[in-house]
């Protein structure tokens, strides 16, 4: 398709329509300030002459602001909206007009072409455009608009600038200013200048509270006045007159700030205030004196207090009321203290043990030290406590001192000592407290050595100490007299020594194996107390005896619960953990029943006189079961709480890990001046550190029963600690070859080993990361399959223990079946431990499980101990109803664990892929089959060799209590 000959003429009117517009924004920027400023000029002078009122200004200022705006409109917003298209202009025909008018030799050629445009682009219409356009092309659209006619308008322009001129040349601006100012500021009001006004002397309109101020007025002006008044407070006054120029007036005792007027017939001044500081005084005083206590002085306040004397370490308390007053200072010497302001109060409390000499000032914003006020306070000191002795050699086997010593003081004793010590030998000196003087009379006897282990054949040299109740900082004591003694050996002493050697050494031992020895405790007193009817005195004691270590038990769990909350408190506090806040839980609930045994361990000894042999032997029974439970909790927490801390100090090597990297590439992308060996080794040295604590975790997390899934990371950590060598070493090169052309080599290769040793840990703390948070969804599964193959082995065992109880109804009075039927419950037994066993384990990864069941497994193990125990002393009907107890726990084990498992199960649908798992399963549950299979050989082997049974019994106790000790191991440092 031919191209539009029309554009080429669409081109010049386009150029022509801008320099259309163009001229007419020169015209009108030109009009606007010359018009505006003629038209604000205009209401100046008028301002200027006449003072209009606040409403004529006003009038004047909007009609000004309408009058600009209109103008700014019509003259330069319009033309620039145009001129930039945002608005339509002239169309191409009234364009085409103006240019016809322009240049006669186009006339209305250029407007018939637009028109016959407007019919078509039919060739005939494209052929005659064409033509046009030829003839057009000498011709230039733009030239038709004259821009220099604009100057024409320059006038307006330059008239308000000559108007301005002589004002500005001869220094009258400020006429100008001054009327436009008030025009502009139309609501404030202006008052033509008076023919004279009043000028106040004075440098500042201020005085304090109740000082005199004399207020000094000058008169400038043409015109003198005869006199001068002024106004405050609705009174008038008139002011002295010095000269007839010159006025003064006092204000007398000031009391707030003053507003006044000062003024001459019609003539008035501003309105002035003369402020009044207020002046800080004290409007009251009180001094509480707190004499120590050891003095027992009652306590006392003085009013209006001076000088005064107290005795040392008196604790002086200042309460001053004052008005006005921002501070008030203590001034003691070259220290300054400042009271403790509470609204009009000021405290301030000082304890004396020497003479003070002290100011006390008072001050405000503007004020300092206004009032000034010195005390004195004497103190009176503490002496010394005196002590006479009097020594007497005693004529017993054992050769003794015996000592009267009489003790004084002038407030009272608190403590008497002797120290002894072989002659010569000071550094082996040793004291013991005497306590039992005589608190009234000072008085005490004492005989030496009393007991006191001495070495054979040694001189002694030995003194009384006394010490009053001084304390500040420490009591006074008094030395007596220096005495000596000779030590005699004897056999007998020394057998007293050793025996006293041996007993410690026993009650250490039971200290470290209280919880361990309680459990054989108690069957040895339940053995002794089988074969009595009756409860003698001496097996109360024991009862009682053994009630006392129960409690000092009690009291070991609950010192090592504080210990286990308050290092749970203090390891990543800030950091959410449902696995701490479950163990915090727990704790808590363990301690709170330990409050309740403890309460019903009180109770039983205050009733183990009253109670029959029966009634108290259950009561420890149920004491010594609750025993077995709370001993397997603590276990648990032990393991779960290494384990806690395991992952805990990991984590904090893998974000120092992370962070270590990142310090290492931020070094590996310096200059060489920051990118030093001395850096380098820095890095090296921390990585090091870093690599022992791993060292150290790992070795920790193998002391765990069942370690947590921990990478060994030893080949990572030797490769960027080689990488780190080496890097350091190219620094090393570089520095010393500093100056010389191979100085970049060295440090590229140092850059990039230091990237690659960055790279690595980084690699590194990722791989910790994820191996330490991995598995979440399939270890809950794993979770829930266990307690499924659990489930199924309790209902197994409960399946069985009701099967048992059936044959031992039935076998009464058969005496080799009904050994059998006991082999066959101890073998059951065996099989709840394998149960035990696979319920630690997970206890382990889920701790809200273990609290709830270990009661009833508690219950499970002492109703089958005592059923077999009933079933060994022919007691048939009470061992059937220990076995049905045993059956009960055992349901409600399952029901509880069912009940977990739904839980568990739920969680698993609402949240996959979340929960820390890092256990492996143990391979120690035994399936349903096996247990069955298991079952049959037993009762197959028992019917064929019942003695058999008995050997096959007494190895798999053994076997399964080797697997439960492996299992439940927990011993062992945390790690740091």
């Amino acid at each position: 398709m031919p191209l539009d000959p029309f554009n080429e003429i669409q081109v010049k009117l386009d150029k022509f329509i801008r320099r259309y517009y163009l001229s007419a924004l020169i015209r009108g920027v030109m009009l606007f300030f010359g018009l505006g400023m003629l038209y604000a000029l205009f209401w100046v002078f008028i301002e200027h002459f006449f003072w209009l009122p606040s409403t004529g200004r006003g009038l004047v200022f909007w009609c000004l602001l309408v009058f600009e705006t209109f103008l700014f409109y019509t003259l330069i917003f319009v033309p620039a909206t145009k001129y930039f298209k945002i608005k339509n202009g002239i169309d191409n025909q009234e364009a085409a007009a103006l240019i016809g008018a322009a240049f006669p030799e186009i006339k209305d050629k250029l407007l018939n072409t637009i028109q016959i445009k407007k019919q078509g682009d039919s060739e005939l219409v494209l052929a005659s455009i064409q033509q046009k356009t030829l003839q057009f092309n000498p011709f230039s659209f733009e030239r038709a608009v004259k821009l220099k006619d604009n100057l024409k308008y320059l006038k307006y322009a330059i008239a308000p600038l000559l108007i301005l001129a002589p004002f500005y040349l001869f220094g009258k601006e400020d006429s100008i200013e001054k009327s436009f100012k008030r025009m502009v500021d139309y609501k404030t009001t202006y008052a033509a200048p008076p023919p004279f006004f009043f000028h106040i002397s004075n440098n500042t309109l201020q005085t304090i509270e109740g000082v005199a101020f004399e207020l000094g007025v000058d008169i400038k002006g043409d015109v003198i006045p005869e006199a001068v008044q002024i106004q405050f407070d609705n009174q008038t006054f008139f002011l002295k007159t010095l000269n007839s120029r010159r006025f003064l007036f006092e204000f007398s005792q000031p009391k707030n700030d003053i507003h006044f007027q000062l003024f001459s017939g019609d003539i008035k001044s501003n309105l002035h205030t003369l402020k009044v500081i207020k002046a800080p005084k004290i409007i009251g005083s009180k001094l509480a004196i707190k004499f120590p206590q050891y003095i027992k002085k009652k306590n006392t306040t003085v009013s209006n207090f001076g000088n005064i004397t107290v005795p040392e370490g008196t604790v002086l308390s200042w309460l001053l009321s004052a008005a006005a007053t921002d501070t008030i200072s203590f001034i003691e010497g070259p220290k300054t203290d400042y009271f403790k302001k509470n609204g009009d109060q000021f405290l301030l409390s000082r304890s004396v043990y020497a003479d003070l000499d002290y100011r006390i000032t008072t001050n405000n914003t503007l004020l300092k030290n206004h009032e000034i006020l010195d005390f004195t306070v004497r103190v009176i000191k503490d002496m010394p406590p005196e002590i006479k002795i009097q020594a007497q050699t005693t004529n017993a086997l054992n050769e003794s001192l015996f000592f009267y010593g009489q003790m004084s003081d002038d407030y009272g004793i608190t403590s008497l000592s002797l120290n002894y010590f072989p002659s010569g030998r000071k550094d082996l000196r040793k004291t013991i407290e005497i306590s039992n003087f005589n608190k009234d009379n000072l008085d005490f006897s004492y005989a030496f050595p009393n007991n006191i282990d001495l070495i054979p054949d040694t001189a002694y040299d030995l003194y009384f100490e006394v010490f009053d109740n001084y304390p500040f900082p420490k009591p006074n004591s008094t030395r007596s007299g220096v005495f000596s003694f000779s030590h005699k050996s004897q056999q007998t002493l020394k057998s007293e020594q050793l025996s006293k050697q041996r007993n410690a050494l026993d009650g250490l031992e039971k200290a470290f194996s209280k919880i361990e020895q309680q459990e054989a405790a108690f069957e040895d007193l339940k053995q002794n107390q089988q074969q009595k009817d009756a409860l003698a005195f001496n097996d109360r004691e024991k009862i009682k005896a053994f009630l006392e270590r129960q409690k000092q038990q009690d009291e070991i769990i609950k010192n090592y619960n504080k210990k286990m909350d308050q290092a749970l408190e203090q390891i990543d506090k800030d950091t959410p953990s449902p696995l701490r806040e479950a163990l915090k839980d727990r704790l808590a609930r363990q301690n709170k029943q330990l409050e309740q045994d403890e309460k019903l361990l009180n109770e039983l000894k205050a009733l183990a006189k009253d109670l029959e042999k029966e009634d108290l032997m259950e009561r420890l029974e149920d004491m010594a079961k609750q025993n077995k439970s709370k001993q397997r909790s603590l276990e648990q927490m032990l393991e779960l709480t290494k384990r806690y801390y395991v992952k805990q100090k990991a984590k904090q090597i893998q974000k120092e890990l992370e962070a270590l990297g990142e310090k290492q590439q931020s070094l590996s992308d310096k200059e060489a001046a920051e990118n030093t060996s001395e850096n380098q080794d820095d890095i090296n040295k921390s990585f090091n550190k870093l690599a022992e604590q791993l060292e150290q975790l790992r070795e920790k997390n193998k002391e765990l029963s069942k370690p947590t899934a921990m990478p060994d990371t030893s080949i990572e950590e030797r490769s960027i600690q080689n990488d780190q060598a080496d890097a350091k070493k190219q620094l090393q090169q570089n520095e010393q070859q500093e100056g010389s052309n191979k100085e970049q080599k060295p440090t590229k290769k140092a850059q990039k080993a230091q990237k690659k040793a960055a790279l690595k840990m980084l690699q590194l703390a990722s791989q910790m990361a994820q191996k330490m948070s991995g598995g979440g969804q399939k270890q809950m599964q794993e979770d829930v399959e266990m307690l499924r193959q659990i489930l199924d082995n309790l209902l197994l065992f409960s399946f069985e223990q009701e099967v048992l109880m059936q044959r031992f109804k039935s076998s009464q009075g058969q005496q080799l079946e009904y050994a059998a039927n006991m082999v066959d419950q101890k073998n059951i037994r065996t099989h709840f431990e394998h149960v035990d066993d696979s319920l630690f384990v997970i206890s382990l990864r889920q701790p809200s499980i273990a609290e709830k069941v270990n009661k009833e497994i508690s219950n499970v193990y002492y109703n089958i101990d005592k059923s077999l125990e009933l079933f060994s002393e022919n007691r048939a009907f009470q061992a059937a109803g220990a076995q049905q107890y045993a059956v009960t726990a055992t349901n409600n084990l399952a029901d509880m664990l069912s009940n977990v498992l739904n839980s568990m199960e739920m969680q698993m649908e609402m949240s996959p892929g979340k929960g820390e798992g890092d256990m492996q399963l143990p391979d120690i549950i035994m399936s349903q089959e096996e247990l069955q299979n298991q079952a049959g050989n037993e009762q197959k082997r028992q019917g064929e060799d019942p003695s058999s049974g008995s050997e096959g019994e007494n190895k798999e106790g053994e076997d399964s209590s080797e697997s439960q000790k492996n299992s439940k191991d927990t011993n062992g440092k945390m790690p740091g």
